[in-house]
């Protein structure tokens, strides 16, 4: 494990785990949990390399991982789907979306045999099906297992990251589905959990780059420009205004025509969500070359 956090520009550490795994692997073969161990991290370690042929090889040592989780552990379901749901978030992780699915959703069946006992490793299976609906654009199915996720994971880890990047993936889904009143709730969950800080710039819940002025384009023109606005209690933009950046007749137009449509978490105050003046966000314009 210590290896593969090595980066690839470190020979040394690399070299000698090409060395040292087949001593390893020979002396471990009684002892799978130890064995299961090091074919994840082999795996791990080829992945690193973002390279098509090394993520081939990382499939195969996982796939090895595989084999004696269900040799040794048959009939442990959660041994099994920890060891597949492990692998699955590893190749999602590595750009490996349309590899990590059989794995996922393996993790995800065998969760769901005891769902009550589960309840909490069949969430992440669950919020990781979920992106990998997403990176195939099927929109209402990963909605329809975030909300699944949510439902343990707003009740035992509200505050914690897979709850937070649920709430914040039915936001993106929602917005893109015009149904903004519906993404609401998800912006309050995330306000509630994340007190913002109203001495920062904000960073938006959802998001989309605002159009580049024709004039500007035409004549090549760069620029910046600071907005200030008020965030209502359902996490909407009310009153957004320039007041600060260069060329801001050019380019405040079209950056507050895109605030007006982002989501914030609101602020809460005594447990209760309340409106908010004087944030700000910054839109930087610049041409591609």
């Amino acid at each position: 494990n210590a290896y593969t956090a090595h980066s690839q520009e470190h020979d040394s550490p690399i070299e000698k785990i090409k060395i040292d795994f087949p001593d390893l692997e020979k002396t471990q073969t009684g002892d799978p949990s130890t064995l299961i161990n090091i074919y994840m991290a082999y795996g791990s370690y080829f992945l690193k390399s973002h390279e098509r042929i090394q993520s081939t090889k990382a499939i195969a040592y996982y796939k090895k991982a595989i084999e004696i989780v269900e040799k040794f552990y048959e009939g442990n379901n959660v041994a099994i789907a920890m060891v597949n749901l492990e692998v699955g978030k590893n190749l999602y992780s590595a750009g490996g979306a349309k590899e990590s699915k059989e794995y996922i959703q393996k993790a995800r069946e065998l969760f769901a045999k005891d769902p009550n006992k589960n309840a909490f490793n069949l969430a992440i299976a669950n919020f990781w099906t979920a992106k990998y609906f997403l990176s195939t654009k099927s929109n209402n199915k990963a909605a329809d297992f975030i909300s699944e996720a949510l439902k343990t994971l707003d009740d035992v880890d509200p505050t914690g990251q897979y709850a937070l990047a649920s709430h914040a993936f039915m936001i993106e889904i929602l917005e893109k589905q015009g149904k903004r009143g519906e993404a609401t709730k998800h912006c309050q969950m995330i306000g509630k959990a994340q007190p913002i800080d109203v001495n920062r710039e904000q960073i938006p819940l959802y998001r989309f780059s605002p159009n580049y002025p024709r004039l500007a384009a035409e004549r090549g023109t760069a620029g910046e420009v600071i907005i200030e606005f008020t965030v209502d209690a359902e996490g909407f933009v009310k009153n957004p205004r320039a007041i600060h950046g260069t060329h801001i007749k050019i380019f405040a137009p079209e950056a507050i025509k895109a605030v007006k449509e982002y989501r914030f978490a609101p602020r809460y105050v005594d447990g209760k969500p309340v409106s908010t003046d004087g944030l700000i966000t910054r839109f930087t314009f610049h041409m591609r070359r």
